[in-house]
């Protein structure tokens, strides 16, 4: 079943649903993008992060079934914002459950995690 989910997006919407301790975002951000496009994320820039980010809340977007007026909305909202930080709102009040995706753990081996969420 294609619900509109990649799966090696799955550490991006962890570290937005607060799973993994949130140090720098741009930074932890670049480790998970280089870790999904299996890169250096020494090599990953503030617009790759910001391209991977659009286009998971574009894929939320349409999984909830807003037509594209609400993903315009949201682009609007990030000129007021920054796009990471309105992003990773969007990726964490998602809901995956209804949609039968499984996130899995977050791995301590590409970022810290916190324990509270992982018991």
């Amino acid at each position: 079943m294609n619900n509109g989910f990649d799966s090696a997006d799955r550490h991006i919407y962890l570290y937005a649903k607060n799973w993994y301790e949130i140090t720098d975002s741009l930074n932890d951000l670049k480790v998970l993008v280089g870790k999904r496009c299996a890169i250096d994320p020494n090599l990953v820039t503030q617009n790759d992060v910001e391209n991977i980010l659009l286009e998971i809340v574009y894929d939320i977007f349409e999984r909830e079934g807003f037509h594209q007026h609400g993903f315009i909305d949201f682009v609007f909202k990030c000129r007021k914002n920054s796009i990471i930080d309105t992003a990773l709102g969007i990726i964490a009040i998602s809901e995956m459950k209804k949609h039968n995706i499984d996130l899995g753990k977050p791995d301590s081996n590409i970022l810290s995690t916190l324990t509270i969420n992982n018991k």
